[in-house]
C-alpha cells in the first residue's frame, strides 16, 4: 500500500526492476540522444568508407559549432554543460572530444567494432579521448595506459595468506553461534545507552594512526575497557583475488583510531580478535555483512559477536539510506560536516588504499566513517522507540528499499508465539516489532562469514555481462564465453588479482562477439587491452580457435520441441485468448499442450 501511494504521489517517477526510482526522460531529450547516436554512426560509416574530404569538412564544421556554443555559454571544454561533440579527421584517423557521455562512448566503440574499424581510448590528464581508425594503431598507442611493471603486493609478506585455489564449500561455523542466537532474541533494555547528542558538539582530538605493534597493543588495552565501539574497514578489491582489508577504523565516544592493517596485519588477530569476540562490547557497523564481517574473517580469522548494524536498523525504520544522508537526517551531524564527509566519500571511497603513505584527507575520511557510528546508533534506537518514528522518503536514496528489501531470508520470526517475551518486557508496545527486527538482523550479520568463490564452470552464468547478452549469444558464443571466463578466473587466482582487474566483463563480451582469430581481429574487438590480456593475447587467439574447432557443427538453428501442426494449434489458442487476460492464465500450458496434441 505504501508503494502504491508513493507511485500515485510521484507521477513523474518510474518504477523499474530491482527497486530503482528513476526520472522519466522527456521525449525531446530522447530524440536528441537518438540524433546524436545517429550522427556518431554516420561519422563512423564515413571512416569505414574512406571519404577523407567529407570527414575533414564535417570535422571543421563540428569544431566551429562547438566553439560557438561554448563561447556563448562561457564554459570551457572540461566544464560540462550542454552535451556537445566534435572530432578531428586527419587522414582516416578520427579523434573524438573527451566530453562524450558514457553511453555515447560505448555506442561509438560498438559502432566501430561492427564496421571492423580499430578503436581505442587514450587519456590526457583527466580527459579521455576516443580514436577510430581504419588502420592499426601506432606502436605508441598500442602499449595502452597501464604498461608499468608488475607491482609487488603486500599480501606476499603476510604470515597468514588466503588460499586463492579454494573453491566454494560449506560455510564456516561461528564459534559463538549459541551466543549470537541468544543475543538476537534478547534486545537490550530500552534506556541502556546514553541519550544521543550531536556528534560535533564536543571537540575530539585528531585520529591516531596506528602503524606499530606497540601502538596496536595500547589501542587494544584502551578499547577493551569500552562498552561500545564503532568499526569500519577500507578494503581493496582489485589487487587481490578475494579482496584485502587495508585500513581498520575504531572509534569510541571520545577517540578515533585508524589502524594500518598492512603494517600490523599479523598482529591484529592476537590483539583485536578477543575484543571482537567479547559479547560484552557492542560493535557498531554500517552495512556489516556486505564487506566488513567477511573481510575480518577472511584476512584475520576474526569472528564478531554482539553487533549492531545501523544500515539494518535504518531499513526497518525508513528504507535503505546512505550513511551520510542518514547522519544528516537524524541530526547526528550538521550540514557542514555532512558536506565535508560526502565530498571525502566521493573522492576516497574507491581510492587505492594499498598506496602508502596515506594522505591527510584519506585519514580524515577513514576516521569520519567510524566516528559517528555510536551517536548514530543512539539516534536510531530513539527513532525506533519514538511514538512517531520516521516515514519512508523515496528521494533520500536512488536505491530506495534496495536489493536487500526482502528481509525474509535473514529475518527472525517476530510473532509473539515464536519469540518468547517475558511479561515484564520493556519492548511490549507498538514499536516492539521494529526494534526487535533491527536487533535480530544486526546480530545475524555476525554469521555472514567469508566463503571462497565458486568454480567458474558454475559461476559464469551468474556474470552480469553474460546475463545481459546471453539472449544474443549463439551456442558457440556461449561456449566461448564460458571458456574465456574459466581462463580469466584461473589467471586471476594465479596472480592473486581481481578477475575484473585482469579482464573486465565487457571486454570478454567484446571478444565473444568478434571471435578473433588474429591479433588484428582482437585489436578491433577491444582496445586498449588490459595489461594481462595484452601480455597473453596469443593465448586468447588459441582459445578462440580451439572453441571454434570443437563446436564447428553445433552453431545451427535450434529445432522446436513441438511439431509444426502442434505449433499451429498453439498459435490459434493464444490468438483466441481474451485480450485483457494473459494467455498463460486463460489457458494453462498443460491444457494448451494436450489440446494441440488432441487436435493433431
Amino acid at each position: 500500500r505504501l508503494l502504491r501511494r508513493i507511485r500515485r504521489s510521484a507521477p513523474e517517477m518510474r518504477w523499474r526492476k530491482r527497486s530503482k526510482w528513476v526520472k522519466k526522460g522527456s521525449e525531446e531529450e530522447r530524440q536528441k540522444e537518438r540524433a546524436r547516436k545517429a550522427e556518431l554512426s554516420r561519422i563512423v560509416a564515413q571512416v569505414a568508407a574512406g571519404d577523407v574530404e567529407r570527414l575533414e569538412r564535417l570535422g571543421r564544421e563540428s569544431r566551429e559549432a562547438c566553439d560557438e556554443v561554448l563561447e556563448e555559454s562561457g564554459r570551457r571544454e572540461g566544464d560540462g554543460g550542454p552535451l556537445l561533440w566534435s572530432f578531428e579527421a586527419q587522414g582516416l584517423v578520427t579523434k573524438f572530444v573527451p566530453w562524450l557521455t558514457g553511453a555515447e562512448r560505448a555506442y561509438l566503440h560498438g559502432a566501430a567494432a561492427e564496421r571492423r574499424l580499430f578503436h581505442w581510448s587514450s587519456r590526457t590528464g583527466r580527459e579521455r579521448h576516443i580514436t577510430v581508425s581504419a588502420a592499426a594503431p601506432a606502436g605508441e598507442a598500442l602499449r595502452g595506459e597501464d604498461d608499468e611493471s608488475e607491482e609487488e603486493r603486500p599480501q606476499a609478506s603476510f604470515a597468514r595468506k588466503v588460499d586463492t585455489r579454494r573453491y566454494r564449500c560449506e560455510p564456516a561455523r561461528h564459534p559463538a553461534l549459541e551466543v549470537v542466537e541468544l543475543l538476537a532474541r534478547n534486545p537490550p533494555p530500552r534506556r541502556a545507552t546514553e541519550s544521543p547528542r550531536r556528534a560535533t558538539e564536543s571537540p575530539r582530538p585528531a585520529a591516531q594512526l596506528v602503524e606499530t605493534v606497540e601502538a596496536l597493543e595500547a589501542l587494544g588495552r584502551e578499547v577493551a575497557t569500552e562498552r561500545e565501539v564503532g568499526v569500519d574497514l577500507e578494503v581493496d578489491t582489485e589487487k587481490s583475488y578475494d579482496g584485502l582489508a587495508c585500513v581498520l577504523q575504531l572509534s569510541t565516544r571520545s577517540r578515533d583510531f585508524v589502524v594500518d592493517a598492512l603494517a600490523v596485519h599479523d598482529d591484529i588477530p592476537r590483539v583485536l580478535g578477543p575484543i571482537f569476540a567479547d559479547a560484552r562490547i557492542l560493535k557498531i557497523f554500517h552495512a556489516a555483512e556486505s564487506t566488513d564481517v567477511p573481510s575480518l574473517h577472511r584476512d584475520f580469522d576474526v569472528f564478531v559477536t554482539n553487533l549492531f548494524d545501523t544500515q539494518r536498523a535504518a531499513i526497518c525504520l525508513m528504507g535503505r539510506v546512505g550513511l551520510v544522508p542518514l547522519l544528516q537526517r537524524l541530526s547526528v551531524v550538521d550540514a557542514d560536516t555532512a558536506a565535508r564527509h560526502a565530498a571525502l566519500k566521493e573522492r576516497y571511497q574507491t581510492a587505492d588504499w594499498l598506496r602508502r603513505p596515506m594522505t591527510a584527507d584519506q585519514l580524515e575520511y577513514a576516521a569520519m566513517d567510524s566516528r559517528f557510528l555510536i551517536p548514530l546508533k543512539d539516534a536510531l534506537l530513539d527513532a525506533l522507540t519514538s511514538p512517531h518514528g520516521l516515514t519512508p522518503a523515496p528521494g533520500d536514496d536512488d536505491d530506495f528499499w534496495g536489493d536487500d528489501a526482502d528481509l525474509s531470508e535473514h529475518t527472525l520470526p517476530c510473532d509473539d508465539d515464536d519469540l518468547p517475551i517475558p511479561d515484564d518486557d520493556p519492548w511490549q508496545d507498538d514499536e516492539a516489532t521494529a526494534i526487535r527486527q533491527a536487533w535480530a538482523l544486526s546480530q545475524r550479520a555476525c554469521l555472514k562469514l567469508w566463503r571462497p568463490r565458486p568454480h567458474p564452470d558454475a559461476a559464469y552464468e551468474a556474470d552480469k555481462c553474460f546475463k545481459r547478452e546471453r539472449r544474443n549469444f549463439s551456442t558457440v558464443q556461449t561456449a566461448l564465453f564460458a571458456a574465456l571466463f574459466t581462463w580469466r578466473d584461473d589467471l586471476a587466482r594465479t596472480l592473486d588479482l581481481s578477475p575484473n582487474f585482469v579482464c573486465p566483463g565487457y571486454c570478454l563480451v567484446a571478444i565473444v562477439k568478434a571471435m578473433p582469430t588474429t591479433l588484428d581481429d582482437l585489436a578491433i574487438a577491444f582496445f586498449p587491452y588490459p595489461r594481462h590480456v595484452r601480455r597473453r593475447a596469443l593465448q586468447i587467439i588459441h582459445l578462440v580457435q580451439a572453441v571454434l574447432d570443437r563446436n564447428a557443427t553445433r552453431d545451427e538453428p535450434r529445432e522446436s520441441p513441438f511439431p509444426i501442426d502442434e505449433l499451429a494449434v498453439l498459435a490459434a489458442v493464444y490468438r483466441d485468448a481474451r485480450p485483457h487476460t494473459r494467455p498463460s492464465t486463460a489457458h494453462p500450458r498443460g491444457c494448451l499442450l494436450r489440446a494441440s496434441r488432441t487436435s493433431s
